[in-house]
């Protein structure tokens, strides 16, 4: 069993300038030896269920959440923060200061949502870009951004696993200077998503770029819908 500070249940990202708060033991979870002896980081609390809308006073709601049980350390690292600093077991050997914990979604990372990992089985933290804001444009950057996720672990089946077969995914853009709305197609080879945009194609200052999946096709369940 591992003790420490978690961001759960009340959690809301720092400000980029706002003052680290203290450090407050608030959660346990898990450490397990599988695979040949690794250390594995999982959460069975949170894993199980969560919290309702408390103005609705849902109370508490069992809700299967396979990225509990299914995250890397290092991403599962960044939800939870023991208290002793030898249990992080991140899969590349750093150490990471309570500092970085707190201040890694401080107002600066995409908006992934929820359904991404209950719905489609999607790792939160595969997404990339990282940043929330992207420059249309930007002479000193690459002329074509990349846009991609994965399956929340190498071994993950959504069809076994999951709620059922994979969705096909849409990335929706502006357009060149906001004027061409449309819906682009992901290439995947089952776990990896990805898809190669030239940036002044996203659109112009201020709009939105989105994933999307196609979940209903002719009024039918879209699942296994190949491209």
């Amino acid at each position: 069993m591992v003790s420490g500070a978690s961001k759960g249940f009340g959690h809301a990202p720092m400000g980029p300038n706002d003052p680290v708060p203290p450090y407050k033991m608030t959660h346990a979870w898990n450490a397990c030896r599988i695979d040949n002896g690794a250390w594995k980081l999982i959460d069975p609390c949170w894993g199980a269920g969560h919290v309702g809308c408390q103005l609705k006073n849902e109370g508490y709601k069992r809700s299967f959440s396979s990225q509990e049980f299914a995250s890397s350390n290092i991403d599962f690292g960044m939800r939870h923060y023991p208290g002793d600093s030898s249990q992080q077991f991140r899969e590349d050997g750093r150490v990471i200061s309570y500092e970085e914990f707190m201040r890694d979604d401080a107002g600066g990372r995409v908006h992934v949502y929820g359904d991404a990992q209950k719905e489609h089985g999607l790792g939160v933290r595969t997404f990339q870009p990282t940043q929330l804001k992207i420059r249309v444009y930007d002479p000193a950057g690459p002329p074509v951004i990349r846009f991609q996720f994965a399956s929340v672990c190498e071994h993950w089946d959504n069809a076994r696993h999951g709620k059922g077969a994979p969705y096909v995914m849409l990335l929706s853009i502006g357009g060149l200077d906001g004027r061409k709305s449309e819906h682009r197609p992901f290439n995947t080879n089952g776990p990896v998503w990805w898809l190669d945009v030239p940036r002044a194609d996203l659109g112009c200052a201020g709009q939105k770029v989105s994933v999307y999946a196609v979940t209903e096709f002719c009024k039918k369940d879209a699942r296994g819908l190949t491209y």
